[in-house]
């Protein structure tokens, strides 16, 4: 089925840097394994024993970004000419809170500092920005590149973000009684909240004309995006605006519901998102039948915040490139027997649609559709 865009938008590089380190294969043979998300009660101080100069001074969120960042242009083996005309977009849902709250350099709070940072860097000249709207920041953010590519204003786009965990964000989710005491396990009858990560994902995205020309890897392409608002209830989700988001999303695309083989659920494993979101999903997808398999990988890596969109689309990418399923993290006695889950193990299979939620605080919600090349 042909799509309704000008320019075809398609991800030629990733990188990321997690608990675990910045290995792409590590990283995916966890998710692929299922293994589960060890709890945070306190931010990680060992990571300021790996600082250089500059990152001691930015603070971590800069660190982070910093390796990912050099990891995803590396993967995408952009030559320099390219690497100079394209653009940067940044996200963040909170930035370098941890140096306000150490007393470091308080100057690399803003988010727009990471960002000025690696165009200074980098030297990017393409056009260039931040994103803060908490968790769907990353999927935001990457619907702007593609319609930054799509219209022809660049070729190049390179998307990333980067958080850490500070007392101020982990006492916030425990004040509203957000956090797991058990480890996250989305959509499962005895899920109890979250599970906080920190790190850095970075994406480059290209027109495939730009990527063909230069005979480039390509993972997959972003064939489109849908966002819609609840405008209700702050941490409530209503389920409308997430049913709207994708509904869109395909709308745009010209696809049918019926043409999706995987989802990658927001899924933060709380009652009240779990509970919206498995409905909508229900809602959107009820002719799909059993072709639909849905899961959420934050059972695996944690829920990295405004970043969390840009992580999951790293596994999404992956996916469709490996032809693997992934397992649905945490996941043993499903509470939303009505949709097919990943559980257990992973799965292969070829994808050939892939759709990608995110939802935020103050009813914002996204969805981001991938697409196999080729097809």
């Amino acid at each position: 089925m042909e799509l309704n865009r000008e320019k075809k938008v398609v991800i030629t590089g990733i990188g990321i840097r997690t608990e675990k380190g910045e290995n792409i294969d590590i990283f995916w043979n966890d998710i692929s394994k299922g293994e589960k998300r060890k709890l945070c009660t306190k931010p990680d101080a060992a990571e300021s024993s790996t600082y250089d100069t500059m990152s001691r001074n930015n603070g971590k969120v800069q660190n982070y970004a910093n390796r990912a960042i050099k990891r995803a242009l590396e993967d995408s083996r952009l030559e320099h000419d390219a690497i100079e005309t394209a653009g940067l977009i940044f996200v963040s849902a909170n930035g370098s809170v941890e140096a306000i709250e150490n007393q470091l350099n308080i100057e690399s709070y803003p988010i727009a500092h990471s960002l000025n940072e690696l165009l200074a860097q980098y030297g990017f000249t393409g056009p260039s920005f931040t994103v803060s709207t908490a968790c769907a920041s990353g999927n935001i953010a990457l619907s702007m590149a593609y319609e930054e590519i799509a219209s022809g204003d660049v070729g190049v786009m390179v998307v990333g973000g980067s958080e850490v965990i500070s007392e101020t964000i982990l006492g916030g989710f425990n004040a509203i009684r957000a956090v797991s005491s058990e480890g996250c396990a989305p959509f499962d009858k005895n899920r109890d909240g979250i599970a906080i990560s920190e790190g850095a994902a970075f994406l480059i995205l290209e027109s495939s004309d730009h990527a063909e020309k230069r005979n480039a890897k390509v993972y997959c392409e972003l064939a489109g995006y849908g966002m819609k608002s609840d405008g209700e209830n702050m941490t409530k989700p209503n389920g409308i605006g997430i049913e709207g988001a994708m509904e869109t999303a395909l709308k745009k695309c010209l696809l049918l519901s019926e043409d999706f083989d995987y989802l990658n659920a927001h899924g933060t494993g709380t009652d009240s998102n779990d509970y919206a979101e498995a409905h909508a999903i229900s809602r959107v997808f009820q002719n799909s039948g059993n072709r639909l398999v849905v899961g959420s990988t934050k059972g695996n890596h944690g829920h990295f915040l405004g970043t969390a969109g840009l992580v999951e689309a790293i596994v999404c990418a992956l996916a469709i490139k490996t032809e693997t399923v992934p397992v649905s993290g945490g996941l043993v006695e499903s509470a939303f027997e009505f949709l097919s889950f990943q559980a257990g193990e992973s799965a292969s299979r070829k994808l050939n649609y892939v759709m990608s939620n995110s939802q935020a605080f103050g009813g914002v919600n996204t969805a981001l559709v991938f697409k196999r090349v080729g097809i």
